[in-house]
């Protein structure tokens, strides 16, 4: 961290209307969609009666992320990302609205997918216009209070979702959620968005997007940093949607405990994301988000060891706190090793890699959870961690801060 960006406030980034209007567009929209998180499988399953159809709701929602990502960043970095954020605003208000119109499940698959593939070009566009929209100095603690903003709504939603689809219904739930992307579309109309100029010649869709995910190939700290974060959805990530089933098999728990579980973890989040700037004031952004990544992973040791409540949900919150410090972190290195003419490219490629991390370990992880246990495959992903973490930590040179330019 620069000595200039070590001496911003937190009111200095407030005094920012660029990031005023933007906060306000973000907060409103991660309300609606903190409240849908819970809403959609809810309506799904009182619609359709079958579990199953929350599993391929809930994939639906991850697999646009990994065909659809090359092209996001591509368009990211040569169309208009003004337009392409109110485009993906009013697509994601449509899709959400209409989910409560429909009764039949192909047509809620339908839906879901839509929103999700909105959602995918929303977020590259939106990771590659930020940063040229806020001031460097003031990008880390703006990305902090985003982070926390996120964090915080996802208590509110989770706790006040179910309560509220029992007062009201789920499609009042997904009325507020399109309203809220329909007031965030406002909000982006009011601000001037710098006009990217790409320096390179425009070429074929496909060789466009392997010019700009070259970048990872080529730049050793990319690289690295989206290898640990391979590693982090691969073994943190990759066991949560095991943790339902350990509530309710292992802990015998009823499912007030997921919520409250779910809730403790955003709190950590949200409070990691409070100290992670001061985190990487003292360490480097690296031992931020590797070690940070290995004490994450290594609280599922005790959870799959001890197996109470208690235990579980102390290092649940524990797990939470660590990684989101080495979120923080790697969201402000990708933008800052980035680019602007390349970083939508470089952002979705990276989370296109990502995600697939997630869900290929998510399905190995079932598989592997019905042949043995719940418990005995936290206990793999944590020492898969620990193995990886210990290899990235040793090509990564501690003494290289990538957090400066």
């Amino acid at each position: 961290m620069s000595e200039a960006t070590a001496t911003v406030t937190y009111a200095d980034v407030w005094r920012n209307k660029t990031f005023s209007k933007l906060w306000i567009g973000q907060a409103l929209s991660y309300v609606g969609d903190a409240l849908s998180s819970i809403a959609l499988p809810l309506y799904t399953l009182r619609v359709t009666g079958d579990v199953r159809a929350l599993g391929i709701v809930f994939a639906l929602q991850q697999l646009p992320w990994i065909f659809a990502s090359p092209f996001a960043g591509v368009l990211a970095d040569r169309l208009s990302r003004k337009r392409i954020l109110l485009l993906t605003a009013l697509v994601q208000s449509f899709c959400i609205i209409a989910v409560g119109f429909v009764s039949n499940v192909w047509f809620i698959y339908l839906l879901t997918l839509g929103g999700a593939i909105a959602y995918v070009f929303h977020i590259s566009a939106r990771a590659a216009a930020v940063p040229d929209l806020i001031p460097h100095t003031l990008y880390p603690k703006a990305v902090s209070i985003q982070g926390i903003t996120a964090n915080v709504t996802d208590i509110i939603g989770v706790v006040l979702g179910g309560f509220l689809a029992v007062l009201f219904g789920e499609q009042l739930i997904f009325w507020f959620d399109g309203v809220s992307f329909l007031l965030s579309s406002l909000l982006l109309m009011t601000i001037t968005f710098p006009k990217t100029h790409s320096k390179e010649v425009k070429v074929r869709l496909w060789e466009d997007w392997r010019r700009g995910a070259g970048l990872l190939r080529t730049d050793t700290r990319l690289g690295l940093l989206v290898a640990i974060m391979m590693i982090r959805g691969a073994t943190i990530i990759g066991i949560l949607p095991l943790v339902p089933a350990f509530i309710e098999q292992d802990l015998k728990l009823s499912a007030w405990a997921f919520g409250v579980s779910t809730a403790l973890f955003s709190a950590g989040l949200a409070i990691s994301t409070w100290l992670s700037i001061r985190w990487e004031a003292v360490f480097t952004p690296q031992r931020v988000l590797v070690w940070g990544s290995l004490c994450a992973s290594l609280c599922f040791v005790p959870i799959a060891m001890l197996q109470t409540s208690g235990t579980f949900m102390t290092f649940y919150a524990v797990c939470a706190l660590f990684y989101g410090a080495g979120n923080i972190t790697a969201n402000i290195l990708i933008a800052r090793l980035s680019p602007s003419d390349m970083r939508g490219r470089v952002s979705s490629t990276s989370w296109m890699m990502i995600k697939s991390a997630q869900a290929l370990s998510s399905i190995v992880y079932a598989q592997l959870a019905a042949l043995v246990s719940i418990s005995g495959v936290m206990l793999l992903a944590a020492f898969l961690a620990l193995l990886l973490c210990l290899v990235v930590a040793f090509y990564w040179p501690q003494q290289t801060h990538l957090g400066t330019n």
